[in-house]
């Protein structure tokens, strides 16, 4: 498949697994989209569901859609399987139970070839499964989403200072700048540990303020499992990519560092202020504890002092024995709504 110098290529990476109820949906939004130029890769995970053969099903119809199908390995793996296999001068993934907004590649095409970016970031609206809009979300970030075009670095710092979302299907890229990163197989949170070091690989980064991407809510999905295995998973990947930024990329330790306390911070304050405690157990508070540092959040420069003091007192563990008396109080003066 060959186009002009003047409409390039861009290759759509779809892993598929389990999502036969939304597939076709998703499919149809890239098909749909305003940029013509596409070569859609959709990553058959070895789905045991109809998926394999809804994807064939959509090759058939449409001569930009490649099916490929492989042995389950996870999202990361179809993620790198579909990576190898793009010809496109520009990549964009789509999680198969997600949808784009119409204007999703011209838009994302057009600021980075103005701009001369080789990456463009973009914001998501969040979907319930029924795919109605959700309220907007404090992780949209709204308020603090970049805007204009920064260099690699500091969009690295961006990321890691948690100003935009590090998910991997926020960027619209040249498939160049993933020539040494694949994502981690066999882990969750995989975006944590790819996003940065993909900007890092850039010249230029531009943001656009458009909500250009549908993100569905589901029950089932990754990011609403087992509130356990879920933190810890989260909080691995957050550690790991840590030492790397400490042991490669210095002068990005203090953004780093702020990330990942900053992070932290409303984790456990909900915990605290709420009427039943989120359902943490005993081993979840636990490990929020012991993924602090005493040392780590006093010697953040860019934490406020705030939020520092708070942490301090919850790895010193005194923030429980204080919260009977917090939740007293709030039903005191009639708050008893969760929060």
């Amino acid at each position: 498949m060959s186009v002009s110098d003047s409409r390039p290529l861009v290759s759509v990476v779809v892993p598929v697994y389990k999502v036969e109820d939304y597939l076709d949906a998703c499919v149809r939004s890239i098909l749909g989209q305003t940029y013509n130029e596409l070569e859609i890769l959709l990553v058959d995970d070895g789905s045991p569901d109809r998926c394999g053969q809804m994807c064939d099903a959509w090759a058939e119809r449409d001569t930009r859609v490649r099916a490929l199908h492989k042995p389950n390995g996870g999202l990361s793996d179809a993620r790198n399987y579909g990576l190898e296999r793009a010809t496109g001068e520009w990549i964009i993934f789509v999680d198969s139970d997600d949808e784009l907004v119409p204007s999703c590649v011209d838009t994302s095409l057009n600021a980075a070839l103005e701009t001369g970016a080789e990456c463009v970031i973009f914001r998501p609206n969040y979907v319930d499964e029924a795919g109605v809009p959700l309220p907007k979300r404090h992780d949209n970030n709204v308020d603090r989403f970049p805007h204009g075009t920064l260099a690699g670095s500091e969009a690295c710092a961006g990321v890691l200072e948690g100003r935009f979302p590090d998910f991997a299907w926020s960027l619209f890229a040249r498939r160049s700048v993933y020539k040494d990163t694949l994502f981690p197989v066999g882990r969750t949170f995989e975006d944590i540990l790819t996003t940065y070091r993909v900007l890092l690989n850039c010249k230029h980064v531009t943001f656009v303020g458009n909500d250009l991407y549908l993100y569905r809510q589901r029950k089932g999905s990754i990011l609403h499992s087992d509130a356990y295995k879920r933190e810890s998973n989260w909080i691995r990947a957050m550690q790991e990519r840590l030492r790397d930024i400490r042991a490669n990329h210095p002068e990005l330790v203090p953004s780093a560092m702020y990330g990942y306390y900053n992070a932290l911070y409303p984790t456990y304050s909900n915990y605290i202020v709420s009427i039943n405690g989120l359902g943490w157990t005993r081993d979840l508070r636990k490990l929020n504890r012991d993924s602090m540092r005493l040392r780590g959040i006093m010697s953040t420069a860019l934490l406020p002092g705030k939020e520092k003091a708070f942490l301090c007192l919850a790895k010193l563990h005194l923030l429980e024995l204080l919260r009977p008396v917090m939740m007293w109080n709030r039903r005191r003066l009639g708050t008893e709504a969760n929060v």
